[in-house]
C-alpha cells in the first residue's frame, strides 16, 4: 500500500520504523514482555497489548529515510549512550552532543506517530517539524531554538518511554497564550533520562535551566562527564519532569509552563458541597468535598482515592493550583498506593457522609 513519508514527503511504499531502536535489545536491559500504551497526556493511555520492549514500529517512513539518515543517527549515538543507559559512569564528548540532540528530536517525533494513530491523527506538535528536521538532516544537529539535557532515571515503572508535552511561555501580568509555543521531549531508556525543548513560535527563543539533576548537552560547550548520582523517581518523572516543572527561565517574571488543555483534565465544578471532577477515562466524573479546595487554598493538601463508573480507580492529590491525578489503575493497586503514603488519615463529614483521605506532607510529597 502507498503512503506519504512524514519526513521527506516521498509518496509510495513505506517501511516500519522502530519507535525506540532495536539496538536497545543488546544493551543488557530487562527484556521481559511488558504492557504498552499510548495516548493524550490528560487521558488514560490506550492499551496496545503486551510485547517485548523495543519492538514497537510505525509505518510512516520511506526506505530512503529509514535506511539512510535515520540509520546513521542510530549508529552515531548507540556507542555513546549504551553505558549511560546501563547507569554506568561515562564521558560524552562534545562532538557527539549535536547527534544525540538530533536523535532525541527524531525519536520524539517518531513516538508522536503512535499517539497520532490512537488519537485519530491529532498531534501535539506542528506537523511541519518532521519536514524541517529532514531538511537539515545532513548537519546532524537539531532544529534551531532547541535546548537539550540529560539526567538519571531512578524509577521502576518503565524501561522505555517517550513523552511529548506542548508548552507555553507565561509572563506575569499577561493572560496565558491560547496556543502552544514550544514542545518538551522526554525520553527514558534504562537509567538514562533525555530531554529537549523546542520553541516553535517564530522569534521566541528563551534560555532555560533544567535544575541540578540534569546536565546540558545542547547547545554544546564542553565534554559532559556523567557520574552515577542521584536521579529522578517515578513520581517526580510524571508530575514534574514530563510537564517541565523543573525548568526555569533566566528572565524575570517569565515562566515556562505546560499547556493545560493538553496536560490537565477539564475544569471541575461545584455541585452542592461537593466538587465534580472529570476523570481521565474521558467519560465520567468523581466527587470530593469542597472543603478540600478551601484547605488547599490555605496550603493544606490531601491524598484520596476514588473510582469512576468504568471501574477505574484514581489516586488524587490536592495542590495549590488544583487537584491532580497522580496514578490510575485497579482498586487494589490504588489502595496499595494509598496505604504506602505517609500522613495522618482524616475524615471529612457532611450531608453526603464521611470522606476519608490522608494529609499530604508538602516537603516530601507525602511518600514514605
Amino acid at each position: 500500500m502507498k503512503g506519504v513519508c512524514v519526513f521527506c514527503g516521498f509518496e509510495g511504499k513505506l517501511t516500519a520504523e522502530h519507535v525506540l531502536p532495536k539496538w536497545l535489545l543488546d544493551v543488557g536491559l530487562d527484556l521481559e514482555p511488558m504492557s504498552h500504551d499510548a495516548g493524550a497526556l490528560n487521558r488514560i493511555g490506550r492499551d496496545m497489548g503486551v510485547s517485548l520492549p523495543f519492538t514497537r514500529t510505525v509505518k510512516d517512513v520511506c526506505a530512503a529515510c529509514n535506511g539512510g539518515w535515520m540509520s546513521a543517527l542510530e549508529s552515531g549515538v548507540k556507542d555513546v549512550l549504551r553505558p549511560l543507559i546501563r547507569g554506568e559512569s561515562s564521558t560524552i564528548p562534545v562532538a557527539a552532543h549535536g547527534v544525540i540532540a538530533t536523535w532525541i528530536q527524531k525519536t520524539a517525533l517518531v513516538g508522536m506517530r503512535v499517539t497520532a494513530r490512537v488519537e485519530r491523527n491529532e498531534l501535539q506538535v506542528p506537523v511541519d517539524e518532521y519536514r524541517l528536521l529532514f531538511e537539515r538532516h545532513q548537519s546532524r544537529t537539531p532544529l534551531p531554538n532547541s535546548q537539550f539535557w540529560l539526567g538519571r532515571y531512578d524509577g521502576q515503572a518503565r524501561v522505555g518511554s517517550i513523552w511529548t508535552t506542548p508548552m507555553i511561555v507565561a509572563i506575569d501580568g499577561l493572560p496565558p497564550p491560547e496556543q502552544p509555543q514550544a514542545y518538551l521531549m522526554t525520553i527514558v531508556v534504562g537509567r538514562l533520562l533525555l530531554q529537549g525543548l523546542r520553541f516553535t513560535t517564530p522569534g521566541l527563543d528563551i534560555d532555560v535551566r533544567p535544575g541540578e539533576l540534569m546536565r546540558t548537552i545542547w547547545p554544546a560547550a564542553t565534554d559532559v562527564t556523567w557520574t552515577v548520582d542521584r536521579g529522578i523517581d517515578d513520581e517526580g518523572f510524571v508530575r514534574v519532569v514530563t510537564k517541565g516543572r523543573h525548568l526555569r527561565t533566566t528572565l524575570p517574571r517569565v515562566r515556562l509552563e505546560d499547556w493545560k488543555p493538553a496536560t490537565e483534565l477539564p475544569r471541575s465544578r461545584a455541585v452542592g458541597s461537593m466538587v465534580e471532577l472529570p476523570t481521565a477515562c474521558g467519560k465520567h466524573a468523581v466527587y470530593y468535598p469542597g472543603e478540600l479546595v478551601r484547605r488547599a487554598m490555605q496550603g493544606d493538601f490531601y491524598w484520596f482515592v476514588t473510582s469512576c463508573e468504568c471501574g477505574i480507580s484514581y489516586l488524587f492529590r490536592t495542590e495549590a493550583d488544583g487537584t491532580h491525578c497522580v496514578d490510575d489503575g485497579s482498586a487494589e493497586d490504588m489502595g496499595l498506593d494509598y496505604e504506602s503514603l505517609a500522613g495522618e488519615e482524616v475524615a471529612f463529614q457532611d450531608e453526603n457522609g464521611a470522606f476519608v483521605c490522608k494529609h499530604a506532607n508538602v516537603q516530601d510529597g507525602g511518600r514514605k
